[in-house]
């Protein structure tokens, strides 16, 4: 019998390496009305603004993070876990240490404004039912990022190297303390840490950037095909960015 058909394309905003998905730009990048923020372009400008208010030396020495309890993994027991649970409950039992909250599900609600993260020296980056939408904007504030273990990314996070623009960070409360006060031993390499993350995300995960990589994705994808493409009626060409910036923000309001 002849070979079965490649898999359909399939372009996710996150990706595993046990998938055939091709990885594509968040929706985040033009549209995250649900959350308040505004488009990349000037929630990354909102950023930079508050990470300049603050050096690293003045920032909160803290661990900082908010987020919903989604997110859920088997435990050894079999008992179903929550994957953020054990920051906040690290938090919970240290809390001069670490300053992690629910902000959703679960009382208190403490929401706080994502350029407010910029404040606190280490901001932990965990993902929830696949992975966080916050990286992006956590890279700008030039804190050190503690990033944990997750089988999900974004398109750029392979350009992301441990040890120079984030510290990989256990994801037990135990191993995250230790990890923690190892951490708090070198500071000026903590803040280094921090610049070259926000040097990354200014240098590299520019708009133009993210077309260019949609751009070459699309073409990459469009050489490989062997098959005829017929055009549906109602269809529209996408040649601008303008163009795609209207369709990715209309696909995002049809979900």
């Amino acid at each position: 019998p002849p070979p079965p058909p490649p898999p359909p394309p399939v372009f996710s905003i996150a990706v595993t390496d046990r998938h055939s998905d091709l990885p594509w730009p968040c929706f985040s990048f033009w549209d995250w009305r649900e959350a308040g923020i505004a488009s990349w372009p000037q929630q990354a400008l909102r950023m930079r603004r508050s990470a300049r208010r603050w050096s690293w030396e003045e920032r909160v020495p803290q661990v900082f993070w908010r987020g919903s309890d989604n997110g859920k993994y088997v435990g050894e027991d079999g008992k179903v876990e929550g994957k953020r649970r054990p920051l906040v409950i690290l938090s919970e039992k240290h809390p001069l240490e670490v300053n992690a909250r629910f902000t959703r599900s679960t009382a208190p609600l403490t929401h706080v404004p994502l350029r407010d993260h910029c404040r606190y020296q280490f901001l932990v980056n965990v993902g929830g039912e696949t992975y966080s939408a916050r990286l992006k904007y956590l890279l700008l504030c030039g804190s050190t990022i503690l990033q944990v273990p997750n089988d999900y990314w974004e398109f750029f996070e392979p350009l992301l190297i441990a040890g120079k623009h984030f510290l990989p960070f256990p994801n037990a409360s135990h191993a995250m303390l230790e990890s923690l006060q190892h951490a708090r031993q070198s500071p000026k390499r903590m803040k280094q840490l921090g610049e070259e993350a926000e040097r990354f995300g200014r240098e590299c995960l520019r708009m133009a950037d993210v077309m260019e990589y949609m751009r070459a994705m699309l073409a990459a994808y469009s050489s490989a095909m062997t098959f005829p493409v017929r055009v549906r009626e109602g269809a529209y060409k996408v040649s601008t960015h303008e163009d795609v910036d209207k369709l990715m923000i209309n696909l995002h309001a049809s979900q």
